[in-house]
Protein backbone atom coordinates (compact mmCIF):
# COMPACT_ATOMS: atom_id res chain seq x y z
CA UNK A 1 0.00 0.00 0.00
CA UNK A 2 2.80 2.31 0.41
CA UNK A 3 4.48 2.17 -2.75
CA UNK A 4 1.51 0.88 -4.94
CA UNK A 5 3.19 -1.11 -8.00
CA UNK A 6 1.38 -1.43 -11.27
CA UNK A 7 0.16 -5.30 -11.34
CA UNK A 8 0.31 -7.46 -14.72
CA UNK A 9 -2.27 -6.52 -17.34
CA UNK A 10 -3.60 -9.60 -19.15
CA UNK A 11 -5.30 -9.01 -22.29
CA UNK A 12 -8.86 -8.71 -21.98
CA UNK A 13 -9.60 -6.33 -24.54
CA UNK A 14 -9.46 -2.59 -25.46
CA UNK A 15 -11.01 -1.01 -22.39
CA UNK A 16 -9.51 -3.30 -19.92
CA UNK A 17 -7.31 -1.61 -17.54
CA UNK A 18 -6.36 -2.20 -13.32
CA UNK A 19 -9.64 -1.40 -13.07
CA UNK A 20 -11.31 -3.70 -14.04
CA UNK A 21 -13.81 -5.48 -11.64
CA UNK A 22 -11.69 -8.47 -11.33
CA UNK A 23 -9.27 -6.88 -9.50
CA UNK A 24 -9.51 -6.80 -5.31
CA UNK A 25 -8.32 -3.00 -4.73
CA UNK A 26 -11.12 -2.43 -7.68
CA UNK A 27 -13.85 -3.80 -6.01
CA UNK A 28 -12.79 -2.62 -2.51
CA UNK A 29 -13.38 1.05 -3.85
CA UNK A 30 -16.94 -0.08 -5.64
CA UNK A 31 -18.32 -1.33 -2.20
CA UNK A 32 -16.87 1.53 -0.21
CA UNK A 33 -18.41 4.22 -2.58
CA UNK A 34 -21.33 2.59 -2.90
CA UNK A 35 -21.96 2.09 0.95
CA UNK A 36 -21.36 5.88 1.23
CA UNK A 37 -23.80 7.17 -1.70
CA UNK A 38 -26.51 4.10 -0.79
CA UNK A 39 -28.46 2.00 -3.39
CA UNK A 40 -31.12 4.62 -3.97
CA UNK A 41 -28.87 7.53 -2.99
CA UNK A 42 -29.95 9.92 -0.31
CA UNK A 43 -31.37 13.15 -1.01
CA UNK A 44 -32.94 14.45 -4.81
CA UNK A 45 -30.16 14.94 -6.19
CA UNK A 46 -28.43 11.84 -6.01
CA UNK A 47 -31.45 9.99 -6.64
CA UNK A 48 -31.84 12.24 -10.04
CA UNK A 49 -27.91 11.66 -11.02
CA UNK A 50 -28.98 7.90 -10.20
CA UNK A 51 -31.94 7.64 -12.38
CA UNK A 52 -32.29 10.22 -14.87
CA UNK A 53 -31.92 8.79 -18.57
CA UNK A 54 -29.06 10.16 -20.45
CA UNK A 55 -30.29 11.09 -24.59
CA UNK A 56 -26.81 12.32 -25.67
CA UNK A 57 -23.22 12.02 -24.42
CA UNK A 58 -19.74 13.82 -26.44
CA UNK A 59 -16.24 13.62 -25.57
CA UNK A 60 -15.23 16.49 -23.06
CA UNK A 61 -11.93 14.84 -21.85
CA UNK A 62 -9.86 18.41 -20.85
CA UNK A 63 -7.13 16.74 -18.46
CA UNK A 64 -6.08 13.19 -17.40
CA UNK A 65 -9.05 11.43 -17.41
CA UNK A 66 -11.96 10.85 -19.85
CA UNK A 67 -14.31 12.98 -18.84
CA UNK A 68 -17.47 12.28 -20.71
CA UNK A 69 -20.51 15.25 -21.02
CA UNK A 70 -24.19 14.14 -20.87
CA UNK A 71 -27.34 15.23 -21.16
CA UNK A 72 -30.25 14.13 -19.36
CA UNK A 73 -33.83 13.58 -20.58
CA UNK A 74 -34.59 16.66 -18.46
CA UNK A 75 -32.45 18.96 -20.37
CA UNK A 76 -30.29 19.02 -17.52
CA UNK A 77 -26.20 18.11 -18.09
CA UNK A 78 -23.97 16.20 -16.24
CA UNK A 79 -20.15 14.63 -16.72
CA UNK A 80 -19.48 11.28 -16.31
CA UNK A 81 -15.95 9.76 -15.82
CA UNK A 82 -15.65 5.82 -16.39
CA UNK A 83 -13.12 4.24 -14.20
CA UNK A 84 -11.63 2.54 -17.19
CA UNK A 85 -10.78 6.21 -18.48
CA UNK A 86 -8.44 7.07 -15.10
CA UNK A 87 -5.13 7.83 -15.14
CA UNK A 88 -3.31 5.12 -13.64
CA UNK A 89 0.41 6.76 -13.11
CA UNK A 90 -0.91 9.58 -10.58
CA UNK A 91 -2.75 7.68 -8.61
CA UNK A 92 0.44 5.44 -7.84
CA UNK A 93 2.96 8.46 -7.79
CA UNK A 94 0.64 9.95 -4.93
CA UNK A 95 0.46 5.97 -3.19
CA UNK A 96 -3.09 5.72 -3.91
CA UNK A 97 -4.41 2.69 -4.72
CA UNK A 98 -6.67 1.85 -8.05
CA UNK A 99 -10.15 3.20 -8.21
CA UNK A 100 -9.68 5.04 -5.08
CA UNK A 101 -10.19 8.00 -7.45
CA UNK A 102 -14.19 7.46 -7.73
CA UNK A 103 -14.38 6.89 -3.58
CA UNK A 104 -12.98 10.25 -3.07
CA UNK A 105 -15.10 11.77 -5.85
CA UNK A 106 -18.55 10.20 -4.24
CA UNK A 107 -17.01 10.63 -0.75
CA UNK A 108 -15.81 14.81 -1.21
CA UNK A 109 -19.59 15.15 -1.84
CA UNK A 110 -20.71 13.56 0.50
CA UNK A 111 -18.13 15.69 3.26
CA UNK A 112 -19.92 18.92 1.32
CA UNK A 113 -23.25 17.51 2.16
CA UNK A 114 -22.64 17.15 6.15
CA UNK A 115 -21.39 21.10 5.98
CA UNK A 116 -24.44 22.27 4.45
CA UNK A 117 -25.45 24.33 1.68
CA UNK A 118 -22.39 26.64 1.95
CA UNK A 119 -20.38 23.97 0.30
CA UNK A 120 -22.98 21.96 -1.75
CA UNK A 121 -23.27 25.52 -3.48
CA UNK A 122 -19.71 24.87 -4.75
CA UNK A 123 -19.31 21.15 -4.91
CA UNK A 124 -21.44 19.31 -7.69
CA UNK A 125 -23.60 16.14 -6.52
CA UNK A 126 -21.62 12.80 -7.22
CA UNK A 127 -22.56 9.22 -7.88
CA UNK A 128 -21.50 5.89 -8.93
CA UNK A 129 -23.52 4.60 -11.62
CA UNK A 130 -23.15 2.63 -14.79
CA UNK A 131 -23.84 4.57 -18.53
CA UNK A 132 -23.31 2.90 -21.15
CA UNK A 133 -22.38 -0.63 -20.01
CA UNK A 134 -19.30 1.01 -17.99
CA UNK A 135 -19.12 2.11 -14.05
CA UNK A 136 -17.73 5.31 -13.36
CA UNK A 137 -18.83 8.73 -11.59
CA UNK A 138 -21.36 10.54 -12.40
CA UNK A 139 -21.32 14.51 -11.54
CA UNK A 140 -24.14 17.15 -11.90
CA UNK A 141 -22.86 19.96 -14.24
CA UNK A 142 -22.08 23.30 -12.14
CA UNK A 143 -22.17 26.77 -13.26
CA UNK A 144 -18.97 28.19 -14.16
CA UNK A 145 -15.58 28.66 -17.05
CA UNK A 146 -11.87 27.85 -15.65
CA UNK A 147 -10.76 30.34 -13.68
CA UNK A 148 -7.66 32.47 -15.41
CA UNK A 149 -5.45 34.64 -15.02
CA UNK A 150 -7.57 37.39 -16.51
CA UNK A 151 -10.15 36.50 -13.21
CA UNK A 152 -10.74 39.75 -11.45
CA UNK A 153 -10.15 38.03 -8.05
CA UNK A 154 -11.37 41.10 -6.29
CA UNK A 155 -14.61 40.13 -7.39
CA UNK A 156 -14.56 36.79 -5.76
CA UNK A 157 -17.35 36.00 -3.03
CA UNK A 158 -14.93 36.40 0.11
CA UNK A 159 -17.56 34.02 1.83
CA UNK A 160 -16.79 31.23 -0.79
CA UNK A 161 -13.01 31.98 -0.89
CA UNK A 162 -12.47 31.05 3.08
CA UNK A 163 -15.08 28.24 2.99
CA UNK A 164 -13.44 26.70 -0.65
CA UNK A 165 -10.29 27.04 1.10
CA UNK A 166 -11.62 25.49 4.49
CA UNK A 167 -13.27 22.88 2.55
CA UNK A 168 -9.96 21.73 0.44
CA UNK A 169 -8.21 21.50 3.81
CA UNK A 170 -11.16 19.29 5.34
CA UNK A 171 -11.09 16.90 2.46
CA UNK A 172 -7.58 17.17 1.89
CA UNK A 173 -7.82 18.72 -1.62
CA UNK A 174 -4.28 18.23 -3.45
CA UNK A 175 -5.48 18.91 -6.71
CA UNK A 176 -6.70 22.30 -6.81
CA UNK A 177 -5.89 24.63 -9.77
CA UNK A 178 -7.27 26.97 -11.92
CA UNK A 179 -8.85 24.01 -14.13
CA UNK A 180 -10.42 22.71 -11.23
CA UNK A 181 -11.77 25.83 -10.31
CA UNK A 182 -15.04 27.79 -12.27
CA UNK A 183 -16.07 30.55 -11.64
CA UNK A 184 -19.05 32.32 -12.58
CA UNK A 185 -21.67 35.43 -12.03
CA UNK A 186 -22.96 34.64 -8.85
CA UNK A 187 -24.19 38.39 -8.15
CA UNK A 188 -24.21 41.99 -9.71
CA UNK A 189 -21.61 42.28 -6.96
CA UNK A 190 -19.45 38.91 -6.86
CA UNK A 191 -18.00 35.99 -8.70
CA UNK A 192 -19.15 32.49 -7.59
CA UNK A 193 -16.74 29.49 -6.83
CA UNK A 194 -17.53 25.96 -8.31
CA UNK A 195 -14.70 22.95 -7.09
CA UNK A 196 -14.66 20.43 -9.03
CA UNK A 197 -12.36 16.85 -9.64
CA UNK A 198 -11.91 15.51 -6.74
CA UNK A 199 -10.27 12.31 -7.26
CA UNK A 200 -7.15 13.13 -5.78
CA UNK A 201 -8.23 14.74 -2.10
CA UNK A 202 -8.15 12.64 1.15
CA UNK A 203 -4.45 13.44 1.68
CA UNK A 204 -3.05 11.15 4.26
CA UNK A 205 -1.17 11.79 7.37
CA UNK A 206 2.91 12.23 6.55
CA UNK A 207 1.82 12.48 2.61
CA UNK A 208 2.98 15.54 0.83
CA UNK A 209 -0.47 17.46 0.05
CA UNK A 210 0.78 19.41 -3.24
CA UNK A 211 -0.55 20.54 -6.17
CA UNK A 212 0.43 19.48 -9.22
Amino acid sequence: HTNPQKPDTPPQGPRWTPYSHNYPQTRAAIATALSIQGKSGKGPEERRLLTAKIVDSTDHSQGVNETIRVEFADGGEGFFKPLAGQEIDNEISLGHEYSMQAQHEVATWKVAQQLGTRYTDMVPPTVLREVNGELGTLSKKYPGEDFSPFTDRNQLDPHQVHDAAVFDAITGQRDRHPGNTLVYRRTPEHLGITLIDHGYGFTRIGEYAHNF
